[in-house]
């Protein structure tokens, strides 16, 4: 069906004309109905679906410009995303004359304040930032009438489910709700018998399978050779736009510091940045200044850039999921791409599993490692036990999640190990406690895998990482 179709205000029709929107996606062609019909929505949806179209088209169309106070509020997990839903809005309802606020966290509460004064119709925001807004009383919802939860999954397993329950009690319950989430866990139940009244539920499911729209391989590369193998890649795949993933911010700075060499049109992006430099870099390679992103998981999600042909994986990500949202980077919408994995030998001891939770294979490119494991006197393989190394000096890490998490050492120790340039000699003890657990971990290494560590989830959920004291 036509967007054309649809009972949209022509000013709508003409910036989605100059968007590029011609025919509604099958999310978008369930949701606008039930947005129009006014009633709250849940809807499960995979990531490139066009999901936020699907709510950000009617609800631009039927928020009404002359009212002072914001009508609409959508909460999304992360500043990335919420940026990209922000743009969306503005770009949507560029000719009716709507304004939309971006409220996140790391900018100032006081430049919040100042713009909340010049009355804007939408407010996108980051849950600790909107709490904050509408507890200090900056930000007026009681002519509010709509309510988006983006990426509801990943508020969840961010820790926000407290402060996303603070705000829904504090919000109009004439208000109409409109959820959207990749995946249903119990917790999003919650949230739709406490906060929800009688929402129809819209599963979409996708028209192609992930691994049919994007080609995946993956080399086998010894750490040390991956760059160079990569230059050679490039140079062959000639991508239009890519992102190259790393698991830590110094391993990001430490790819960017050489492709920067190789080729102008390099970008870094990582948690580590200003929020005004991400956003500046963000732009730029939305608008074609940047070629290459090297980037974290900050990347993974709510990075909507078109024509973004590869996503390459420096390093497998510590969990599966990651890995789903990003290659879902490229291949959105009708697009294809291709997702290119570089794996260590250590890595591809990982590729099984990864194959197991995706539920398909994928292609493996080059010859076979030859392994030649050390053997005994009997001819048997020697398994060697690993023994702290003395010479090591630790200092303690403090990971604020134990037995009542339902965590144990050996967690904590399989999770810690994977991390690239982490050995088993560089941990020491492990003291696991109910609440909390001290981790000696070598000086040397302490900072990387306590940044690591910040944006890792142990059974699905992150916790807080404090360094302690150096200890000996």
């Amino acid at each position: 069906m036509k967007f054309k179709s649809y009972p949209l205000k022509n000013e709508i029709r003409r910036a989605l004309s100059e968007l590029g929107f011609v025919d509604a996606l099958e999310v978008q062609k369930q949701v606008f109905p039930l947005i129009f019909d006014h009633k709250d929505v849940v809807v499960k949806s995979q990531t490139g679906s066009g999901k936020t179209a699907a709510f950000a088209i009617p609800i631009c169309n039927e928020i009404e410009v002359e009212d002072k106070y914001p009508q609409c509020i959508v909460i999304a997990p992360t500043r990335e995303l919420a940026l990209q839903i922000h743009e969306d809005i503005k770009n949507i309802g560029r000719y009716t004359g709507l304004k939309s606020m971006l409220a996140v966290g790391k900018t100032l509460i006081t430049e919040n304040r100042t713009e909340l004064k010049t009355y804007p119709h939408v407010v996108v925001a980051t849950p600790g930032r909107l709490k904050d807004l509408i507890d200090r009383k900056f930000l007026k919802v009681f002519d509010l009438k709509y309510l988006v939860l983006d990426e509801a999954d990943e508020l969840l397993n961010m820790g926000f489910e407290e402060q996303i329950h603070e705000i829904l009690s504090q919000l109009p319950k004439d208000r109409q709700t409109c959820l959207f989430s990749a995946t249903m866990q119990s917790r999003i139940e919650h949230i739709i018998m406490d906060d929800m009244k009688d929402p129809v539920r819209v599963d979409i499911q996708p028209e192609v399978d992930i691994h049919k729209k994007i080609s995946q391989v993956y080399y086998e590369v010894q750490e040390h050779k991956k760059l160079d193998f990569m230059k050679r890649m490039l140079e062959h795949e000639k991508p239009t736009r890519c992102i190259i993933f790393a698991n830590t911010q110094n391993k990001v700075e430490s790819i960017f510091k050489i492709m920067k060499k190789w080729n102008d049109e390099t970008g870094i992006l990582h948690g580590g940045m200003e929020q005004d430099e991400r956003m500046a870099t963000i732009s730029k390679f939305k608008r074609g200044e940047i070629k290459y992103l090297i980037a974290t998981d900050l990347a993974s999600r709510g990075l909507h850039v078109r024509n973004l042909s590869h996503v390459i994986n420096f390093n497998l990500p510590f969990e599966h999921e990651s890995y789903v949202h990003r290659i879902g980077r490229t291949g959105r919408v009708k697009e294809t791409g291709i997702a290119i994995n570089l794996c260590s030998f250590k890595e591809s001891e990982k590729m099984p599993e990864l194959e197991e939770y995706l539920g398909y294979q994928i292609e493996r490119i080059g010859p076979k490692r030859r392994t030649n494991p050390k053997q005994n006197s009997e001819g048997t393989t020697k398994s060697t036990k690993f023994k702290p190394n003395k010479n090591v000096k630790f200092a303690e890490l403090k990971v604020f999640a134990g037995r009542h998490s339902g965590l144990k050492a050996g967690d904590f120790m399989a999770t810690i190990t994977r991390i690239n340039g982490v050995e088993r000699q560089d941990l020491g003890k492990i003291k696991l406690g109910e609440d909390s657990t001290i981790i000696e971990i070598s000086q040397d290494k302490i900072q990387d895998v306590a940044r690591t560590l910040k944006n890792m989830r142990f059974k699905k959920k992150q916790y807080r990482v404090q360094i302690m004291n150096k200890k000996r």
